[in-house]
């Protein structure tokens, strides 16, 4: 969805300023599940969405490090309350 979207965009941006990448390890999960996902798409489907491997491949770079950010702010965030709660 375009909310969806939204969020990968803005999650990107803060993990520019926060200068957080993927490491090694996740790029390489991160580009098996793009292969397996393009593997897994029909011809029909392939030229209905305009995409190419290397499409997929970057827009699950974009998802992945838009969740590495979420999870790393939100973890920091429960941190934080766990310190000053207790």
């Amino acid at each position: 969805t375009m909310q969806e979207l939204a969020q990968v965009v803005c999650l990107d941006q803060l993990a520019k300023e926060k200068e957080m990448e993927l490491s090694e390890e996740e790029n390489g999960k991160t580009a098996q599940a793009a292969e397996e996902y393009f593997a897994s798409l029909t011809e029909d489907e392939i030229a209905y969405m305009g995409v190419s491997e290397s499409d997929i491949k970057e827009y699950y770079e974009h998802y992945a490090l838009a969740q590495k950010v979420y999870h790393s702010v939100r973890w920091c965030r429960m941190r934080s309350a766990m310190m000053r709660h207790g």
